[in-house]
């Protein structure tokens, strides 16, 4: 152990030193303490990346795989400025191979996370957020920054945006990106809206507000609108 780590984190070594031992039921609190050990700013006190954090730690090799995936949620969670133990270690590891495909800056690779932790939120309502709301947040923040044929330039069109939120009807695609895709084409559109607008009258109230929620949160999409 080098010389110059400070008691503090030193500490928190030793504390998850100690978890290691039972690592099943210590998970918790071994990622609690790791959040310590970022927000004290170890890496930099030790000279190493983050991700280098683990070689400082005693542990077996079964237990380094695990500590290496908790130390992913533990910085995921700092990423986006949340309490230890919000997310969930498969979560943050989907989450995170998500972002390294996109090779995003540091601050748009936050954003992205930030953007995924909050739709999951949204899409799980009133439920308590699984994987399968995470899934759903990763491939609908995957298609709000990745171009699609549509972003070309194309002729601004004023749209009422009560109208436009009729438009969800048409959109029910089973893949968000497709749904992003289809509202931007309806949007661009030099067809005959209100033909549109009448054949999607029908729509249920929330399913208006979904589709209003989801054009808002989508840039572009929010251009239009405004």
């Amino acid at each position: 152990m080098s010389d110059d780590i400070s008691d503090e984190n030193l500490a928190h070594i030793n504390s998850i030193e100690n978890a290691l031992k039972n690592i099943k039921s210590k998970k918790s609190k071994i990622v609690e303490e790791i959040h310590g050990l970022i927000n004290n700013g170890a890496a930099e006190e030790l000279d190493c990346k983050e991700t280098e954090l683990v070689n400082y730690i005693d542990c077996d090799e079964e237990s380094t795989l695990t500590l290496y995936r908790l130390l992913n949620q533990a910085r995921t969670e700092v990423d986006i400025e949340v309490p230890p133990n919000t997310l969930r270690e498969s979560w943050t590891r989907q989450m995170t191979a998500a972002a390294n495909k996109l090779n995003l800056e540091q601050e748009d690779r936050k954003d992205f996370l930030i953007q995924i932790h909050d739709q999951s939120q949204r899409i799980a309502g009133d439920d308590k957020v699984n994987i399968n709301h995470i899934k759903a947040a990763i491939e609908y923040s995957i298609a709000l920054i990745t171009p699609t044929e549509d972003d070309s330039d194309t002729p601004e069109l004023q749209i009422n945006t009560d109208r436009v939120s009729s438009l969800l009807l048409e959109v029910r695609q089973p893949s968000v990106s497709k749904r992003i895709k289809t509202i931007r084409t309806l949007l661009n559109s030099s067809d005959d809206l209100n033909v549109l607008f009448k054949k999607l009258s029908s729509l249920p109230e929330a399913e208006r507000e979904e589709l209003l929620a989801l054009m808002h949160s989508d840039p572009k999409l929010k251009e239009v609108l405004e």
